[in-house]
C-alpha cells in the first residue's frame, strides 16, 4: 500500500508500472525549481504478501493518515451511503431515485447504508444547482419531495454539486459572463 499521508504541502501523485513492480511518488510543488531541499508531505508504504488478502493493511494506512492530520475519533459511527451516479450517470429521475431510496430502505439492516446521495444529472447545467431537469422531476415540492422520501426511510438526503464550476451554457454564465 502507497500513499500520502495529507496533501498539505503539495498535490502528490503515485505512478506504478503494469507489473506492480516499481512505482513513483512525485510531489508537484506549484512549479517551484528546488535549488535547495525542499520538504514535502509524508508518505507511508506497506509492503504485503502477494499470496494473501488481508485488509489489515488499509486499515493501518488509514489509521496513520488520521493519525497524522489529527482527526477527531468519529462520534456517531460510520456514513455508509448509495450514490446515484455510478449507475444512472447524468440520466436520473424522481421515480429511480424513489424506487432505489426503497430497495435501500430494506438493504439497511445488512447493508448499513444510511445515505442517499443524488449526484450529477439533476438539474439542467452545472452552475444551475437549482434547477430541475423538465420532466424528470416533479413539478411540485421538487428536489424537496425527494428529500423528504429519503429521510421516511432513515437516511440522510444528499445532493452533489460543484459550487466553484459552471457550464458555459448556464443561466449563471449567460447571466454573470464575467
Amino acid at each position: 500500500i502507497v500513499g500520502f499521508l495529507s496533501q498539505r504541502e503539495q498535490y502528490g501523485a503515485i505512478l506504478m508500472d503494469s507489473e506492480l513492480r516499481r512505482f513513483n511518488l512525485y510531489a508537484c510543488h506549484e512549479g517551484v525549481v528546488a535549488r535547495r531541499t525542499v520538504t514535502s508531505d509524508w508518505a507511508y508504504c506497506q509492503i504485503v504478501d502477494s499470496s494473501s488478502y488481508d485488509e489489515e493493511a488499509m486499515v493501518y494506512y488509514v489509521h496513520a493518515v488520521g493519525d497524522h492530520n489529527e482527526a477527531r475519533p468519529m462520534e456517531k459511527g460510520l456514513t455508509c451511503g448509495w450514490c446515484s451516479w455510478y449507475h444512472y450517470y447524468s440520466e436520473i429521475d424522481h421515480d429511480s431515485l424513489s424506487k432505489n431510496a426503497h430497495i435501500l430502505e430494506k438493504s439497511k439492516s445488512s447493508i448499513g447504508f444510511n445515505v442517499c446521495l443524488i449526484d450529477d444529472g439533476y438539474m439542467t447545467a452545472w452552475g444551475d444547482w437549482t434547477s430541475l431537469k423538465p420532466g424528470k422531476f416533479v413539478k411540485e415540492g421538487g428536489m424537496r419531495v425527494l428529500a423528504d422520501a429519503i429521510r421516511a426511510k432513515g437516511m440522510k438526503p444528499g445532493v452533489w454539486l460543484a459550487p466553484f464550476a459552471c457550464d458555459k451554457f448556464s443561466k449563471l454564465a449567460k447571466e454573470n459572463p464575467d
